[in-house]
């Protein structure tokens, strides 16, 4: 998903909210805040780190309805604190929509991390 450099946080979030008649935004600010965004919100997405973008980008793609949920590397950026709980909140994402995924990962570590969580 395309994050727009020249916006902020809320900016890029609110690109895809408007997309969605149906959106939660108390969802939105819970996500935020369990990805730990919320901090960094007046910051232009050009000026976050590779994590915060992943961070982002994984939020606008759990912030919109789903039936399935392709998430191609969500974790290539993350430390493995930050990658456990974007899984856990993922997961919860994936019962609330009851929704499916499809997932790629060259990491090994990842995939221990799924199968601890999103797999069982």
């Amino acid at each position: 998903m395309q994050i727009f450099g020249n916006l902020d946080i809320d900016d890029n979030i609110q690109i895809v909210a408007n997309l969605y008649s149906d959106i939660d935004y108390s969802k939105i600010h819970y996500i935020k805040n369990f990805l730990n965004l919320a901090p960094q919100n007046p910051r232009k997405a050009k000026n976050l780190s590779l994590g915060e973008r992943q961070r982002l980008a994984i939020c606008r793609s759990l912030i919109r309805p789903f039936s399935t949920l392709i998430l191609d590397e969500p974790f290539s950026h993350l430390d493995k604190e930050n990658t456990e709980k974007a899984t856990l909140l993922i997961n919860e994402v994936l019962k609330e929509n009851n929704a499916n995924v499809i997932f790629t990962s060259h990491s090994k570590s990842n995939w221990q991390i799924l199968n601890k969580s999103l797999l069982v």
